[in-house]
């Protein structure tokens, strides 16, 4: 395993580690539901006005600009994605992906599928001046390749051979693969950020992660880098921007605020107008302003017991199928994730999320919960408590351990002191443990821990490979899990290009990894989103927070921020 493999797993983390949520016990709130992006329909008396700024706070500044620079972190990728040109960009409908031109016109696969060949625009440029070419995208695309570079979105090209991608001219770009897939999955991996090659062909790969260009990036987007200082990065508008229109808004101006009640204050003060994402009990504050909706982006979020199939306590399946019943998940679920009222989350049966609701295997029942019979399946496996301790014991073995998370994370904590309670009443004792996020991050990816309260934010295209295929260099797969059959069903679902076909096989997989309880699985979160109403057009989604933010706009009657002076 990479000596940088620890930094992979903040691209499942990243996005979970700021949702932070108050004391459990608060008061519950009795706002309205939050609405679904996109908001209400606009006046046609309000035409669209180019100007103003949006201010959004983020909980953790980004690392690096760059995608070859940044470890995952969600508010990074945001940036990029409005900063450097895609092949393609996407979009969520009908639960699954689908695909729009961006710097490619068109594209095509090969009758055998393991040539998807793209023809490129010829009239973009590059923020400096410099014209954008399928050399970029080659150049790019070796990048990603390169081990030695060990890039967060590595994985894409797993699958494509050596060099990905071939410039046949100065405007069309191949790609070629190895075996061929899921359409969906083949047409992401092969729209990745791009960078300029001539910007970058001679930096040090080794060392290209803290490479200057991942804090002033020369991209082609509809937004252009403007400056980083003191937490505060600023985007500007592109006026050439090019297969995505030239933004409505002047600025959008990111600024760092690790502290929740921090942010909050500077809505109600409005000095923000928008965040990256709220806990639950953060609703009314903000909707008692007057001047805020909330918007729902959809259920991305997973949390989770990550047991260490490995490790003697957790290697029997049912004794794991015993932990589940025994953990009162519709009681985390209505704790920790409501407001009002509402339920802003659903029960989890596995890792593919239900948005993805062709692929979702929605007959799956969660186990119940049920102490009694957990304790009873507990006590069938031979854990029994013959010195009335109130800890069982097997063999001269108390079925006792330590149940890590990440610090920095209320709402985790909360889980963690509730899933203790829980177990305690039948007789299994965890001992809580927080750690630094590096560590904790260090720690699953080594499979060096007995149990883990964590998260991860799903694909949405689906490749289980990392984290349940019994590969030894799969990174993600923190609980050792092991089972041919689920290995089986992932080569032959992601060979299947007949989406009917491959999703058959998804569902197979989801009710074998429910039957085995790798983890406990707790629930999906729907992330909540606060933005101020005089933005019109606002996209947020599953997506993205500021998902096709060129489109956004403010009437000009309620602009705020003047336009920067020219450069």
């Amino acid at each position: 395993m990479r000596r940088t493999l620890p930094l992979l797993i903040g691209f499942f983390l990243a996005g979970l580690v700021y949702w932070l949520l108050k004391d459990y016990g608060a008061d519950r709130v009795t706002s309205k539901p939050a609405e679904r992006a996109p908001g209400p329909s606009v006046s046609s008396s309000d035409p669209k006005e180019p100007g103003d700024s949006l201010v959004i706070l983020y909980g953790r500044e980004p690392d690096s600009l760059s995608p070859f620079g940044s470890t995952g972190i969600t508010s990074a990728f945001e940036l990029i994605d409005n900063l450097l040109p895609q092949l393609t960009w996407s979009q969520f409908e009908d639960c699954r992906l689908t695909y729009e031109p961006f710097l490619a016109t068109g594209w095509e696969f090969s009758p055998d599928g393991l040539t998807l060949t793209y023809r490129l625009r010829k009239d973009v440029v590059w923020d400096d001046g410099v014209q954008a070419t399928a050399t970029d995208v080659a150049f790019t695309y070796d990048l990603y390749a390169d081990e030695s570079i060990s890039a967060i979105r590595s994985a894409s090209v797993r699958r494509m051979r050596r060099p990905p991608a071939e410039a046949l001219d100065s405007h069309t770009v191949a790609f070629r693969f190895t075996e061929t897939y899921d359409p969906d999955s083949m047409m992401s991996h092969t729209g990745l950020n791009l960078v300029p090659k001539h910007l970058l062909e001679k930096a040090d790969r080794k060392t290209i992660r803290g490479h200057a260009y991942g804090k002033a990036p020369v991209g082609t987007g509809p937004f252009k880098f403007a400056h980083w200082k003191g937490g505060e990065v600023v985007l500007e508008r592109n006026p050439q921007s090019k297969g995505r229109r030239v933004p409505l808004l002047d600025r959008v101006i990111v600024r760092q605020v690790p502290d929740a009640a921090a942010q909050i204050a500077a809505i109600r003060a409005g000095e923000a107008d928008m965040l990256e994402t709220i806990v639950e009990s953060d609703v009314e504050a903000i909707i008692e302003t007057g001047d805020y909706r909330i918007l729902r982006r959809g259920m991305r979020a997973l949390e989770y017991v990550a047991w260490n199939n490995r490790h003697p306590l957790f290697s029997d399946r049912e004794v794991r199928r015993a932990l589940t019943m025994a953990i009162d998940r519709p009681l985390l679920l209505e704790s920790l994730c409501s407001a009002g009222g509402v339920v802003y989350g659903q029960p989890a049966i596995g890792t593919v999320p239900p948005i993805l609701c062709k692929a979702y295997a929605s007959d799956v029942v969660p186990l119940p919960f049920d102490p009694a019979a957990a304790a009873a399946l507990l006590e069938s496996r031979g854990w029994t408590d013959p010195d009335g301790d109130g800890v069982r014991e097997k063999e001269g073995t108390r079925f006792s351990f330590t149940l890590i998370t990440n610090t920095g994370s209320p709402r985790r904590r909360r889980e963690q002191e509730l899933v203790r309670a829980m177990l305690a009443k039948v007789g299994v004792e965890a001992v809580l443990r927080d750690l630094p996020m590096d560590e904790f991050n260090d720690r699953l990816v080594k499979r060096d821990f007995e149990a883990a309260v964590a998260g991860r934010s799903a694909s949405l295209y689906i490749d289980p490979t990392p984290e349940w295929h019994s590969g030894a260099d799969n990174a993600f797969n923190f609980a050792s899990y092991a089972n041919p059959q689920v290995d089986a069903l992932i080569g032959e679902a992601l060979a299947e290009r007949d989406a009917v076909r491959a999703a058959d096989r998804w569902k197979q997989l989801q009710r074998l990894i429910h039957e085995d309880q790798p983890f406990t699985f707790l629930f999906w979160r729907d992330l909540l989103v606060p933005v101020h109403k005089r933005f019109r057009d606002v996209r947020t989604n599953v997506l993205a927070t500021l998902f096709m933010a060129e489109e956004w706009w403010v009437p000009k009657a309620q602009q705020k921020y003047r336009a920067p002076k020219p450069r």
